[in-house]
């Protein structure tokens, strides 16, 4: 890996944890959309969606930083991978409660790979 894929990981890692709701962890990785999206997000929101954009970007910071430098390239350099992955399961509801239709929403979280598996 060369030197500037690791100061770069490190750079958006740090970045992302403190002022990702801006983005600018995208635009360091060269994820120019995704930067976009998310300053655009914060800002025309007046702040409110910058919220949701600070956890995500927190997130993001963390994976960052915890994957080794071969992880990190394979994934966000070459793999080009802009947003972690986010897997949303609705469970069936039970057929002696067809009025209440409740459903449970399960939010996993995976960063990398085939992930969850049904």
């Amino acid at each position: 890996m060369a030197d500037g894929d690791a100061s770069k990981k490190i750079a958006a890692g740090i970045l992302g944890i403190l002022i990702g709701a801006l983005g600018i962890h995208k635009f360091i990785l060269g994820y120019t959309k995704e930067g976009v999206i998310m300053l655009l997000v914060t800002v025309l929101t007046l702040g409110f969606g910058g919220f949701v954009m600070g956890l995500i970007g927190l997130i993001e910071g963390i994976l960052y930083l915890t994957k080794s430098d071969e992880e990190f390239v394979s994934t966000y350099v070459t793999g080009r991978k802009g947003w972690f992955r986010v897997l949303l399961i609705r469970t069936q509801s039970h057929p002696n409660q067809e009025s209440l239709r409740l459903f449970a929403m399960q939010v996993f979280f995976y960063c990398h790979g085939d992930g969850f598996k049904t």
